[in-house]
């Protein structure tokens, strides 16, 4: 499973060194000599998606509809001032007891576990 996972971050690195316009599919194998023999067949299969890919432009008609569109949505949502201005209530007594209850279960178990772990790491070496 860790091989897969080696592998498949090394198509990644190597699919966005590809879209940024780096080294071809030979050098990038050339570099993870270890890897050359699963990772070459890869990097074609890389290449050749990627060169099958039409590069797709939305038309003007639809670009001018969406920014309209955006900037009606947007007039129509609260100034971000007016936002960050807002404040939650604030909680009530009986919800920070209890938060503070929880809390207090929490560490006292936490405690418990560990002392309890290492009476029996010292139980294991005696």
């Amino acid at each position: 499973m860790a091989a897969r996972k080696v592998m498949a971050e090394l198509v990644s690195q190597y699919i966005d060194q590809v879209l940024s316009g780096g080294q071809g599919a030979a050098a990038y194998a050339a570099v993870f000599a270890g890897y050359r023999s699963e990772l070459e067949p890869l990097l074609h299969m890389v290449a050749r998606i990627r060169s099958d890919l039409v590069r797709l432009e939305p038309r003007p008609v639809f670009r001018e509809g969406l920014r309209c569109r955006l900037v009606v949505a947007a007039g129509s949502q609260p100034a971000p001032s007016q936002a960050v201005g807002r404040r939650l209530p604030a909680p009530s007594r009986e919800v920070i007891i209890g938060a503070a209850a929880v809390g207090s279960l929490v560490s006292a178990a936490a405690i418990f576990m560990v002392a309890r772990s290492r009476a029996q790491a010292a139980r294991r070496a005696a």
